[in-house]
């Protein structure tokens, strides 16, 4: 069971990361769109600024690289759910046949008693009759 506790507490730290990664993701998207439509205003302009037109082409160039890494890094966390998800349906497993065995063993243990119950009572009914005759 503790284990399928961590599997449990895993899964559910991986996937917060995940949410993490995917909102920077989208904040990064909207930054680089920005960028781009400010680069396309520029372009509008009757004086063209070749340093602010740079500087934000730049600055859309890092932003899609960041994107590229937050991609390869929620591909590595796919694949870590992958795993902890087989983890955690094998200890959901180990969990259920523990459990089947602890109730096998306590209907052993009930039969085991009822058995020797039914002993003891056969002996006191013995005991009586012995005394009767």
């Amino acid at each position: 069971m503790h284990r399928r506790d961590l599997c449990r507490q895993l899964l559910s730290q991986i996937l917060a990361d995940d949410q993490a990664l995917q909102e920077k993701r989208t904040d990064l998207e909207k930054s680089r769109t920005q960028q781009i439509d400010e680069m396309k205003e520029l372009g509008l302009q009757s004086e063209l600024d070749i340093d602010q037109s740079a500087s934000r082409r730049f600055y859309a160039g890092q932003l899609s690289g960041d994107m590229r890494h937050i991609d390869r890094d929620r591909l590595v966390i796919s694949q870590q759910l992958d795993l902890c998800r087989k983890a955690l349906a094998q200890a959901e497993q180990d969990v259920k046949a523990l459990e089947n065995v602890k109730e096998k063993r306590y209907r052993e243990y009930l039969y085991e008693q009822e058995k020797q119950e039914a002993r003891e009572l056969e002996e006191a009914w013995m005991a009586i009759q012995a005394t009767e005759e």
